[in-house]
Formats: structure tokens, sequence, C-alpha cells
């Protein structure tokens, strides 16, 4: 028996602030789970939990070694290749899947790997840090989306 139902409609609009730093603070607990964890032991190596706050930064700023420095920059490097797989190769991050937001333009790995730069801890780029949700919260996009010529969009189906 076929009832002749209209097909469901779809709406794409852009996606709110709200779904994006969620998805963005799914996606950062992944990371911290599956590429900062690892790292853990060289942190402590620097680090005496019994210390208090401003112990540790002292202690930090007198011994921080090439070991620290290694594990952050290949943490950042890492991250960067987690956002931009994934952004490449199925057009979201699973933090973006739970929330049902994706990226929407044509995306080749340099504007993959452009898109997701802020990540990198280092300078120049941690300046992206305050860039992008300023570009975000006045423009309603983040500034290296345009660069890139790409959007982050949810679908409505309704």
């Amino acid at each position: 028996m076929d009832l002749n139902l209209p097909k469901a409609r779809t709406l794409k609009r852009d996606a709110s602030i709200l779904k994006r730093l969620v998805a963005f603070i799914l996606d950062l607990l992944i990371v911290n789970i599956v590429i900062v964890s690892p790292f853990q032991k060289v942190f402590y190596k620097v680090i005496d939990p019994s210390f208090s706050i401003m112990e540790t930064i002292n202690q930090m700023q007198a011994s921080i070694t090439t070991g620290v420095y290694s594990a952050l920059f290949f943490i950042g490097i890492l991250s960067l290749a987690y956002f931009t797989f994934f952004q490449l190769k199925i057009m979201q991050t699973p933090g973006m899947m739970i929330l049902k937001i994706r990226v929407e333009g044509e995306l080749t790995f340099f504007k993959a790997l452009l898109r997701n730069l802020f990540i990198l801890p280092f300078f120049p780029f941690y300046i992206l840090w305050i860039v992008e949700p300023v570009h975000l919260l006045i423009r309603g996009r983040r500034f290296l989306e345009e660069i890139t010529k790409t959007k982050t969009v949810e679908e409505i189906v309704y």
C-alpha cells in the first residue's frame, strides 16, 4: 500500500555558535583521551602534584625541558591531523557528527589544513585563538572559514 506521502525536506543553515562550541569541546575531549594522555608522563616529570599552583608555575618556569617542548609540538601536530583528516574525509569531526553539523564547500587537503591551523599552540597560530572567536561573534563565520570559502552548516530534516 503506497501512501504517496511527501518526501522529507531538508533545510540547511549556518550552525549555531552553541552547537559549534559543544562540538569543539567534544572533539577536545576525544583529543585529550587519544592524543594528550599518552604524553602525560612527560608533564608529570616536570610537575609535582603535591605542590600548590604558584609553586607548580615557578617549578615549570625553572625546569621546562626539551621533552616538554617536543611533547607540545607532537600534541599540536597530531591534533591538527585529527581535525584535518576528519574534515577532509567525511566533512565532519566526531563532535560535529554528534551535533549533526558538517563542513560545506569544496575542501582540499590544503583548505582543510588551513581551516584548522588555530589548533596549533605556537606563535603566530595562537593569535587565532582570539581572532577566530571574535570574528565568529561579529560576522557569524570563523575567519579561516572565510579564507577557505567553506562554512559549517546544520541540516534540519522536517
